[in-house]
């Protein structure tokens, strides 16, 4: 009868581990997804020479937030830095939406 008693309370334990290894993994997805995005958007940003409303609008439709947060009005080698954020509602780790987000840079004139 222990046993049985000992096997029902451990499933609660693994049960939560399930979920939050869920919600690792799927914060470790959105992470390298919002890696990829950036570079596209910094390249591009590098080849246009600043953020326009098209590329802003891409990026809202892959649901994430663009914001530029320094050299917003940048010249041919000037550093323009950018933020991207994507909100994630977690299982378990926490009970409000969780913002996931990446900062990268772009150096205007730079073809890489």
């Amino acid at each position: 009868m222990a046993y049985k008693w000992s096997m029902l309370l451990s499933l609660i334990f693994v049960f939560q581990l399930l979920l939050m290894s869920g919600d690792i993994a799927t914060t470790q997805v959105m992470h390298g997804h919002m890696m990829s995005v950036a570079t596209t958007v910094s390249h591009d940003i590098s080849l246009k020479g600043s953020i326009t409303p098209e590329l802003n609008q891409w990026v809202q439709s892959k649901d994430m937030i663009m914001t530029c947060l320094s050299g917003c009005n940048p010249l041919f080698g000037d550093t323009l830095t950018f933020q991207l954020t994507q909100t994630f509602t977690p299982l378990i780790m926490s009970n409000q939406p969780i913002e996931v987000s990446v900062i990268r840079y772009a150096i205007i004139g730079l073809y890489y």
